[in-house]
């Protein structure tokens, strides 16, 4: 529960502080980031909410891109951390 609170529940609950008055305006761009492509069953609880998030994404880009809005996520494979292939300084 508390993976789903924070992956997908935080999403929507920006999205819905933000998305209307940017398809009022008829422009906009909303991104989201995570993690984990592919589920994993070691990571069960995880898995469901990277997935939640990524049809929670599709919809809002049903919902808002007709307006002019970007709807998108982005998927980091892989840790953010020094010394990695997502190290954040390069």
């Amino acid at each position: 529960m508390d993976a789903w609170a924070v992956n997908v529940v935080g999403a929507a609950t920006a999205a819905a502080h933000v998305l209307p008055t940017m398809a009022e305006r008829g422009s906009g761009t909303f991104i989201v980031t995570g993690g984990m492509p592919q589920p994993k069953p070691a990571y069960v609880s995880l898995s469901f909410g990277k997935a939640g998030v990524r049809t929670l994404v599709q919809l809002l880009d049903m919902e808002y891109g007709p307006s002019g809005v970007h709807v998108a996520t982005v998927t980091v494979d892989g840790p953010v951390a020094p010394g990695t292939d997502f190290d954040p300084d390069e």
